[in-house]
C-alpha cells in the first residue's frame, strides 16, 4: 500500500511528499483556537445557525484578501434566481442539465435557467447526487434515500449508525460513494444498498493516516480519470483515491492567499469539470477557485465582492456554498446566505 504522494506546486511550508509535517498541523490547530477558542473545532454545527466563532477583528484579518485582482476573475455571472427557501443545504444538476437544490424538507427542481420545475418531499436532505437515468439519491441524516425523478420514493437505505453525517455523495456506473464527515470515512455501496466497503479510514499498518474532518464539510466526486476526489478539509487539500480504495495522490495547502485554501476546514464543496479541473467553495473567506488537476490555480470564478455584502456576519460566512457544473460547464453556486442560484460561464476571449 502506498502513501499519497503531494503534486501541482510545492507549498510555501516544507513538507515530506504525502504527509503533514507535525510542527505545521500543530500550528494551525493553535491558530485555529485562538480565532475561534476552540468552538469551531469541538463544537459541531450541521447547520450553519451557531456561527464561526470568530471575533469581528477577524473580518478586519482577511479584509485585504476579499479584493481579487480582476486579472485573475475567468468568470462573469450570467444569471441568477431566488429557489423560495429558508434553509438551502445542497445542489445537484441532472444529465438534462436541470437544477435539484435540497433544503427545508424538500427538493426544489429548477430549469437549467433557474425556472421552477417541481418539488419533491423528501425530509431534510443534507446532499444529493442525480444519476444518469434521473434517479434520485439523497443524504438524510443518518441513511440514504432514493427516489426517481417524478419524486417516488423508492427505498431507504439502512441507518449508517448514531456518528454518521452524511455530507457528500458521488455516483459510478454500478457504485454509490458516501461521505461520513462523521466517521471521517468514505462509504462505498452498490445501488441496491449493499455495503461493500470504506475508503480512508485510519490505518496505520497500511500507511493511511486517516481523514481530518473538523466540521460537518466533506466531499467526493468522481473524476474523469476514474478516481474519486475527496476533500481532506481539516487538511485543507483535495486527495485522490481509487475507487477499490488505493490512495493516488493529492494537492492543496493552508493559507489566504488566492491560491491557497483558508481557516481550518476547506474546501467546504468542490465539483469536477469534464477536462478534470476542479472548482473549489471556500467558507469563511467566500471564494470560488477552477484548479487544475494537479491543483495549479487556474483561476477565479468568484470572489468574496460579488458573492458576500458588505458587513456580512461572521455566522453567515461559516455557511458553505454548495457548487455544482451542468453539461454546458457552467458553474452553479448554490449561495446559502441568500437563497439564491448563481450560474457562471467562462468569458470570451478578447
Amino acid at each position: 500500500m502506498k502513501a499519497l504522494k503531494q503534486i501541482g506546486k510545492k507549498s510555501r511550508m516544507t513538507r515530506k511528499p504525502g504527509k503533514i509535517d507535525p510542527g505545521i498541523l500543530i500550528g494551525v490547530v493553535i491558530a485555529v483556537a485562538a480565532i475561534a477558542g476552540l468552538s469551531a473545532i469541538v463544537l459541531w454545527d450541521t447547520t450553519g445557525q451557531s456561527g464561526s466563532g470568530l471575533s469581528k477583528d477577524y473580518n478586519y484579518d482577511i479584509e485585504q484578501y476579499t479584493k481579487i485582482d480582476p486579472a485573475l476573475i475567468r468568470y462573469e455571472q450570467v444569471a441568477q434566481c431566488n429557489i423560495g427557501m429558508v434553509e438551502s443545504r445542497s445542489i445537484a444538476i441532472a444529465p438534462d442539465n436541470r437544477i435539484y437544490i435540497a433544503g427545508d424538507k424538500q427538493i426544489r427542481i429548477f430549469s437549467p435557467i433557474g425556472e421552477p420545475a417541481g418539488v419533491i418531499a423528501s425530509g431534510q436532505v443534507n446532499c444529493l447526487a442525480i444519476d444518469t437515468d434521473g434517479t434520485i439519491y439523497a443524504g438524510l441524516a443518518r441513511n440514504l434515500a432514493v427516489f426517481q425523478n417524478n419524486g417516488h420514493r423508492l427505498a431507504d437505505w439502512p441507518d449508517f449508525g448514531d456518528k454518521a453525517v452524511l455530507t457528500s455523495i458521488a455516483l459510478t456506473s454500478g457504485g454509490v460513494f458516501v461521505a461520513d464527515a462523521g466517521n471521517r470515512v468514505i462509504l462505498h455501496y452498490d445501488k441496491q444498498g449493499n455495503k461493500l466497503g470504506e475508503i480512508g479510514r485510519k490505518d496505520p499498518g497500511r500507511e493511511i493516516a486517516g481523514f481530518v474532518v473538523p466540521s460537518s464539510y466533506m466531499d467526493v466526486a468522481l473524476a474523469p480519470d476514474g478516481n474519486l476526489r475527496i476533500a481532506n478539509t481539516g487538511r485543507l487539500r483535495i486527495e485522490a483515491w481509487s475507487t477499490a480504495g488505493e490512495p493516488l495522490f493529492w494537492w492543496g495547502r493552508h493559507g489566504n492567499e488566492i491560491e491557497a485554501f483558508c481557516g481550518c476546514c476547506n474546501p467546504a464543496h468542490f465539483a469536477i469539470l469534464p477536462n478534470g479541473n476542479v472548482i473549489t467553495v471556500e467558507k469563511g473567506l467566500i471564494r470560488v477557485k477552477e484548479y487544475d488537476p494537479d491543483g495549479n490555480l487556474i483561476g477565479v470564478v468568484a470572489g468574496p465582492e460579488l458573492l458576500v455584502d458588505s458587513g456580512t456576519g461572521t455566522k453567515d460566512l461559516s455557511r458553505g456554498f454548495d457548487v455544482a457544473v451542468d453539461m454546458q460547464n457552467r458553474i452553479v453556486v448554490l449561495d446559502t446566505i441568500k437563497n439564491r442560484i448563481r450560474i457562471f460561464s467562462q468569458k470570451e476571449k478578447p
